[in-house]
């Protein structure tokens, strides 16, 4: 179980320039909050069924019940007075709540045969499953609320003229609950796979496979509805053991990823469809408590979601606070991903990822520019 509550300082004075509090103002009330319980299982089960092939069945269950109430607090300050007006109309400064509940589960059952065997003195693997996954969402929803409209929404609100950042004192809005109950959600995957692992050389290992899957979308209100059948994505990959601690490998797989995004019209854009290509070197050092990877990679894609600057959807013809998209087609993404995991020595661990890419489209104009080029943990 986590908790956390969820606020916001302005950014900015009425003049432009960078606002300066303190570090212990905050802007939340003791009713706001965020909490996540999650409860996991898991059962395996394997079975000989001649010499070493074996049949394995997994299953794997998990659902998280989210509960929140978020304040936020948009707009200007005065830098003189150090005051922020509340508007009445929700286009200068406001406060803000979210509020709702939300329930997410998901089952997953995995079943496969391996078959290890030997060829030409070397191990070799063979496996060939299938697998089913469920994912069902409900929700509800207390809505977003600005401004002081009493009686116009789920919550009341007690909210003053102004926000005073020298003294901020007050209980700014204080909510109820009147939930609207968003339909059942169900997104449904099903597929077989096959696989192999074959050791070529001493030092030379090929893994190829294939998997071809079903993908369904099911909400009750049928909003959004989308199903795919057949889609085949192959994988193919080698391993080549250049000394004792350190490999080579290069990989390629295809792609195929439905997407939740959509345009401005509220239409779903089409999966995702294309090529990814890495190549890397990974090591291992003091004697296997260190592991190192440098990869770089090329991502090819088409049905790219592209965020129309801007733009938001109309549902029903009714402007929302959805952000819309667009598909672009022919967009590259090329980057250098390095990691480390593992222990330095008895007493010092480390767990470092850095990552930094650039995409473009078919045109060479770079694509949502506003996504962090350089990630690290």
């Amino acid at each position: 179980q986590s908790r956390n509550h969820r606020r916001s300082h302005h950014a900015f004075y009425n003049d432009g320039s960078r606002t300066k509090f303190d570090r212990a103002l905050t802007v939340s009330s003791d009713w706001t909050y965020w909490n996540v319980d999650t409860t996991a299982a898991f059962a395996s089960l394997k079975q000989k069924l001649y010499g070493d092939i074996a049949l394995n069945l997994a299953y794997s269950y998990r659902r998280d019940d989210k509960e929140s109430a978020l304040l936020y607090v948009v707009g200007n300050v005065d830098k003189v007075t150090n005051r922020s007006v509340i508007s009445r109309t929700k286009d200068v400064s406001a406060v803000s709540v979210y509020s709702s509940e939300k329930r997410l589960d998901e089952n997953n059952i995995d079943v496969y045969v391996s078959a290890p065997f030997n060829m030409a003195g070397r191990e070799q693997e063979i496996i060939v499953g299938g697998s089913w996954n469920k994912n069902e969402s409900l929700k509800d929803n207390y809505g977003t609320i600005q401004g002081r409209a009493q009686g116009k929404n789920d919550l009341d609100i007690n909210t003053p003229d102004y926000l005073d950042f020298s003294n901020m004192n007050t209980q700014l809005l204080t909510p109820i609950t009147n939930p609207s109950k968003i339909a059942l959600n169900e997104t449904t995957q099903t597929g077989i796979y096959i696989a192999g692992k074959f050791q070529v050389l001493d030092a030379l290992k090929v893994v190829a496979g294939a998997r071809l899957s079903d993908w369904e979308f099911e909400a009750a209100d049928n909003a959004g509805n989308r199903k795919f059948n057949n889609e085949l994505t192959p994988y193919f990959g080698v391993i080549y053991d250049f000394a004792q601690d350190h490999s080579v490998y290069a990989s390629y797989t295809d792609i195929f990823k439905p997407q939740n995004r959509r345009d401005e019209n509220a239409n779903y854009l089409d999966p995702a469809i294309g090529r990814n290509y890495e190549t890397g070197v990974k090591s291992e050092w003091f004697a296997g408590q260190l592991n190192t990877a440098l990869s770089v990679f090329r991502i090819e894609q088409d049905n790219f979601a592209q965020e129309v600057s801007g733009a938001v959807v109309f549902i029903n013809g009714v402007r929302s606070t959805e952000k819309a998209y667009r598909a672009a087609d022919g967009v590259v993404s090329e980057g250098v991903e390095f990691e480390a995991d593992g222990a330095i020595n008895d007493n010092w661990g480390i767990n470092f990822g850095i990552a930094n890419f650039e995409a473009k489209d078919a045109k060479g104009a770079k694509v949502n520019t506003n996504n962090s080029r350089t990630t690290s943990n």
